[in-house]
């Protein structure tokens, strides 16, 4: 009798019990409604990052639909876009707080709303507008095998408007099926299902300017990288999917050190100074910004197998060495101006009204399909031309016009004949002059304020540089020695040229990435740290205040090696002179646990704090023991 009235009291106990122990493996810091959810490692990793955000009642609901409006933010903060245009929607007004980013959106591209010239912003967004959002995002092109999409047992539901964009997203992996064969276009997208497709799409996100990469070997990235900031250089680093340079990039520059793209560079942002690729091999590069300008300076081993323009830039192979192929495959598409400056294999023009200009270039083999202007007086060595409407400002080499087809040509200089040496003998003409030595010159970082000298190896008697932007740095000659003096954080190209008389000249290019310094005397003094969260203390207030951004922290376990460790959030206190670092905690398991937390505040020296213990998991058999002796207790009174 008496074990029967206990009996609800151990139940209780046991529930308790089992409610703390699994409440301690959960998630600190993440909404309870993730938990072992299918999508919660992408839903914290963006949490992290600071992409989206829970209710303020601590929940996520995963579950829940998204709207077009809400589908539009993620966008607009996962790609950096920050231009905005006007915009006409019936159903919405400045007073709206989804206004900006139907703005940015419509200034980016991806959406243009309906024909009713409305936006239906609080409508959920489905799965096939989803999958047009995406293409046009990111400028896939068709895929004409549609087995992709016809596997889905309702794909005679796809509307002939969506069908072509969500064979694209199936094909790349982006969106798939549901367990039961089925896509169901219309309905519509939880916010999980949108998190995990965004974190597809986008992979390994870049958006805090600096260097990335590895000093010595390569690092390989399995998917997608995509790059949201200026002021980025990545160094040594083989990219398995595609490679985004985002319209976030604005006017500013990004920089590719020894970058292999074995998918598709798309590049929507950057200026007219702006996207410098050294020494890297790219499969296909995509050039479409919306609205301006970009300039794709492509050197030293550089080689691009196929350039799809699509708006107007600038492509500049001046600087690539002999043994490169530099590019070999450029199709233009587009009716803005089109500038090639040095040397390419094949131009395929597909685009009416195209206007190409040859600066200093030579072209081995020219096909033109749709009514052209070409002009300035670089070398067509063969041009196929299709179509009528076409002019050269210089004539080809080789002219070959399909049947019935005439083009104009404005004028055709006479070339300079070659002057015989000086030194007389023969009659002949003279051998071509060579080209001077100039060694490469590589990439540098700086910080504000510095002054630096570079050698210049060459055989030159004359050389000259220039800075692409004089507001971040400017350069001086003096000799054989280049005088680098930066003024502000930028990124700039430095042209160098050496000349000698009787030789061609020889150009080399290189970049500059200025900085921002660590302000003299400015390090860490000590330091405390707990699981989850790091104390550092400063020896002298740094200006400006510390960001997530100026830490390096590692983590060692019970003697192992160290590993980097993220930071989510700093939190600042002046009078004190210190950072509260927010870390990951570091998970129990069956063992307890040994920490060492070590910092570092920008280029200064790393200090360590001392250990800390995460206790272990408490096994069931010290459960069972604590339940055993807590029911003694209990039927003995």
């Amino acid at each position: 009798m008496t074990n029967r009235t206990k009996l609800p009291g151990r139940i209780i106990i046991v529930y308790l019990l089992m409610l703390v122990f699994f409440c301690s493996t959960g998630l600190a810091g993440k909404p309870l409604d993730i938990q072992d959810h299918w999508a919660e490692k992408e839903i914290s990793q963006w949490m992290d990052k600071g992409l989206i955000t829970g209710y303020s009642d601590e929940s996520f609901k995963p579950n829940d639909s998204i709207t077009r409006a809400e589908f539009m933010a993620l966008i607009n903060r996962a790609y950096g876009f920050t231009k905005k245009a006007d915009i006409i929607f019936s159903d919405i007004d400045e007073n709206n707080w989804f206004y900006d980013d139907a703005s940015k959106a419509v200034a980016a591209g991806y959406i243009t709303g309906y024909s009713d010239v409305t936006l239906r912003p609080n409508n959920d967004v489905s799965r096939q507008e989803v999958a047009v959002i995406l293409s046009r995002l990111l400028k896939m092109s068709q895929v004409n095998n549609k087995s992709a999409i016809e596997k889905f047992s309702d794909f005679s539901s796809i509307p002939a408007w969506s069908k072509e964009a969500v064979n694209s997203v199936v094909v790349k992996g982006y969106i798939g099926g549901y367990p039961d064969g089925n896509y169901r276009p219309g309905n519509s997208t939880t916010r999980a299902e949108t998190v995990t497709i965004l974190a597809r799409v986008v992979g390994e996100l870049y958006n805090s300017s600096g260097s990335y990469g590895l000093a010595e070997d390569k690092l390989i990235i399995p998917g997608n990288v995509t790059i949201n900031t200026t002021d980025i250089l990545l160094e040594n680093i083989t990219i398995e999917g595609n490679l985004y340079l985002t319209a976030g990039i604005g006017d500013g520059n990004v920089i590719l050190n020894n970058v292999t793209v074995k998918g598709t560079t798309v590049i929507s942002g950057g200026g007219e100074n702006s996207i410098t690729l050294d020494h890297c091999s790219l499969n296909e590069v995509i050039v479409k910004r919306e609205d301006d300008k970009v300039r794709i300076v492509a050197q030293g081993n550089t080689n691009i197998q196929i350039v799809r323009v699509k708006s107007g830039s600038t492509i500049d192979t001046s600087a690539i060495t002999d043994e490169a192929n530099g590019v070999v495959t450029i199709f233009i598409n587009t009716d803005e101006e089109v500038e090639l400056i040095g040397k390419f294999g094949t131009v395929i023009i597909e685009g009416e009204g195209a206007n190409v200009s040859l600066i200093n270039a030579t072209v081995e083999k020219m096909v033109i399909n749709a009514p052209t202007t070409v002009t300035g007086h670089g070398k067509i060595e063969n041009a196929f031309v299709n179509v009528n409407g076409c002019s050269f400002e210089k004539k080809p080499e080789n002219l070959f016009l399909a049947d019935g087809v005439a083009v104009d040509i404005i004028v055709d200089p006479v070339e300079p004949t070659v002057k015989p040496d000086k030194g007389g003998g023969g009659g002949g003409p003279s051998q071509p002059p060579s080209t001077i030595s100039l060694d490469r010159i590589n990439h540098q970082e700086m910080f504000i304020g510095q002054v630096i000298d570079i050698s210049v190896s060459t055989d030159a008697t004359r050389i000259t540089a220039t800075s692409d932007n004089t507001e971040v740095l400017t350069v001086e000659v003096v000799g054989k020695k280049l005088v680098l003096t930066t003024k502000k954080l930028g990124a700039v190209r430095i042209t160098v040229t050496g000349s000698k008389s009787g030789y061609n000249d020889r150009i080399r290019t290189f970049t500059v990435l200025v900085k921002e310094p660590t302000p003299p005397g400015v390090a860490l003094s000590a330091i405390n740290a707990t699981n989850g969260t790091v104390t550092v203390t400063f020896n002298k207030p740094p200006a400006p205040p510390p960001t997530v951004d100026d830490f390096t922290i590692t983590k060692s376990i019970n003697g192992g090696q160290a590993v980097d460790v993220s930071v989510t959030d700093v939190l600042w206190n002046q009078k004190q002179i210190q950072a509260t670092l927010t870390i990951p905690l570091v998970a129990k398991t069956s063992e307890e646990q040994s920490v060492v937390i070590s910092a570092r505040y920008k280029n200064t020296d790393f200090i360590s704090a001392g250990y800390f213990i995460v206790s272990a998991l408490p096994s069931w058999t010290t459960i069972s023991n604590t339940l055993e002796a807590t029911f003694e207790v209990q039927e003995q009174n």
